[in-house]
């Protein structure tokens, strides 16, 4: 990035800046980046957790929406919590590779977030080469699966809460279960709050969407859930 004046508020002040600019630009006003570059800039050159935290909370519905479209035009579907791990996985890819020596290269925001939307479509499509490895060996599985099961055999909150558990290889995985799946706390509270369970943001989402790719996997939770 070109060197420019670097603005001294605090992150939240940025961040309620960036998101009244980013309305502006989004309306046709006239606009000014700085206060989201500046965000982008302390978390991806200083590494400041928490101005990743501001960045992410600020441009995650807009890398939802790309992996919606990406999904679209690579004739993909997915459900609600596939899009959401999507999401982070696309976060997660920009915060691993765009480094200082990337930002330093960048001109504006708009070259910012065209590599924020790669990582998008990247984690999409990485989405779908996983989808048709697995669709030859699941199809003689789910070929024989009812679309609906009869309300008898569906298992109840505690027997499912078991089958869960069988695929989670530690506590680690049992903590993510408990927390991620039911929506409790988001990957970063979860890292701040059980530090000893996890190396670091990169080793939740990794076993994240390990854990729901096991899940997603098991014949009896789709027959539960639906295809």
């Amino acid at each position: 990035m070109h060197a420019r004046q670097l603005l001294p508020d605090s992150l939240s002040t940025l961040a309620r800046r960036c998101r009244q600019e980013t309305e502006n630009f989004l309306a046709g006003r006239p606009s000014d980046e700085r206060p989201c570059l500046e965000i982008l800039r302390r978390a991806i050159v200083e590494k400041s957790a928490r101005a990743w935290d501001y960045a992410a909370a600020q441009y995650r519905p807009q890398v939802r929406a790309w992996v919606g479209r990406s999904l679209a035009s690579m004739a993909l579907t997915a459900t609600s919590i596939e899009i959401e791990t999507l999401t982070d996985d696309a976060l997660s890819r920009f915060w691993e590779y765009f480094d200082a020596a990337l930002w330093a290269r960048a001109s504006n925001l708009r070259q910012v977030l065209a590599y924020l939307r790669s990582c998008a479509v990247s984690a999409v499509a990485q989405q779908g080469r996983e989808q048709r490895k697995r669709a030859l060996a699941v199809s003689l599985d789910m070929a024989h699966l009812p679309r609906a099961p009869d309300p008898a055999h569906r298992l109840d909150a505690a027997a499912l809460w078991d089958l869960v558990a069988r695929h989670c290889r530690d506590e680690a995985d049992l903590l993510l279960a408990r927390l991620v799946l039911t929506g409790a706390l988001k990957p970063r509270r979860i890292l701040e709050q059980y530090p000893h369970l996890f190396a670091d943001i990169q080793d939740v989402y990794r076993r994240k969407r390990n854990l729901l790719e096991r899940l997603q996997r098991d014949p009896i939770l789709r027959e539960q859930f639906g295809p």
